[in-house]
């Protein structure tokens, strides 16, 4: 097995926001089942920390709104419970005032992505559909700068923010931050929603790749400006035994953007997957390639198009790699949704 390169463990699905964007519909899911407990997810977490990654995300939803598990998170960290391993969250930042920004960074947390769609308050408020929310942002992000915590900045570019793009990078830059992460705004979720008329296209997406490019030359830090794909995660199969992603429901899932389930942490626990080989699924599982390869870009990534369940708003489709009959209802799941 290569060597764990990063995890993430969602430990909510409820929100603050209702943002345009959101491919997983944070708020306003249609599953409705029990979450990981507090000591579900930092059981889990210690487990994951025994395969050495790189790193292991807290993501949501608003991960805030569970603040006390991120804690007790890095309590266990930093009180030798579990191996060194970089811990990193995701946040709106509206909920991270003084203390919030003091309490991770005296537990030495180390990284923070906050989300920043744009260089001024209108852009940013009109997608992440908050009013306060750009003040909030710009708030989290000046006091998580102060106490010396790892700030990333997330951006994601639509036909009403992308001329403020390389604004908006100097904007993250002027307040400290060290990552600055566009990701293209993806058909699933609320997008399908409210985003038909402002996704980008061809060559709106030449236009950010000539903004990012300057930007690199500019700045000339290698690690400040990123770019990510989700069709990334989804077309290189044979690279993704190095990544490990739990659900809020205990699922663990194969890819954030496929409604398919190969086992859940409240029914096995993470080291018995590990021994049935969880993490070679993308090797071995037949449906879940055919299913990823029919996703074609990432304005065509809505899953009820290829017949599938939408993501997190329906039941996901279990296969259950502890169980006996895995493999033979793995070729049934081929034929029920003619994907032989």
């Amino acid at each position: 097995m290569k060597k764990l390169k990063s995890a993430s463990v969602d430990i909510t699905y409820d929100c603050n926001f209702r943002c345009l964007h959101c491919f997983n519909s944070s708020g306003e899911q249609g599953i409705k089942r029990p979450y990981l407990t507090d000591d579900e997810i930092i059981t889990v977490v210690k487990q994951i920390a025994q395969l050495e990654p790189d790193s292991i995300c807290m993501c949501g939803g608003e991960t805030m709104l569970r603040k006390e598990v991120i804690y007790k998170v890095l309590d266990a960290r930093n009180n030798g419970e579990m191996k060194k391993v970089a811990i990193n969250c995701v946040s709106n930042g509206f909920l991270i005032n003084e203390e919030v920004a003091a309490a991770l960074g005296e537990r030495k947390i180390d990284h923070v992505q906050i989300s920043l769609d744009g260089a001024t308050r209108e852009s940013h408020e009109w997608l992440r559909n908050m009013p306060g929310s750009y003040d909030k942002a710009i708030n989290a992000i000046k006091l998580l700068v102060a106490q010396g915590i790892l700030v990333g900045v997330a951006f994601t570019p639509t036909k009403k923010n992308i001329h403020e793009l390389s604004d908006a990078i100097a904007l993250a830059d002027s307040l400290g931050v060290r990552r600055f992460r566009v990701q293209p705004t993806m058909s699933l979720g609320r997008a399908n929603k409210y985003l038909k008329d402002y996704l980008l296209d061809d060559a709106d997406y030449m236009k950010v790749k000539f903004v990012l490019d300057q930007n690199r030359r500019k700045y000339k830090r290698a690690d400040f400006i990123e770019w990510g794909d989700p069709i990334d995660h989804l077309h290189i199969g044979q690279y993704l035994d190095t990544i490990v992603a739990i659900g809020a429901y205990g699922d663990i899932i194969p890819s954030p953007y496929l409604p398919i389930s190969v086992g859940n942490i409240k029914k096995h626990s993470f080291p018995e997957y590990l021994e049935k080989g969880v993490l070679k699924v993308w090797q071995e599982n037949e449906f879940l390639n055919a299913a990823a390869l029919k996703l074609r870009d990432f304005a065509h990534m809505d899953t009820k198009e290829i017949g599938l369940p939408s993501i997190f708003t329906e039941e996901y489709i279990t296969m259950d790699v502890c169980d006996e009959n895995y493999k033979a209802y793995t070729k049934e799941l081929m034929k029920k949704y003619n994907f032989d």
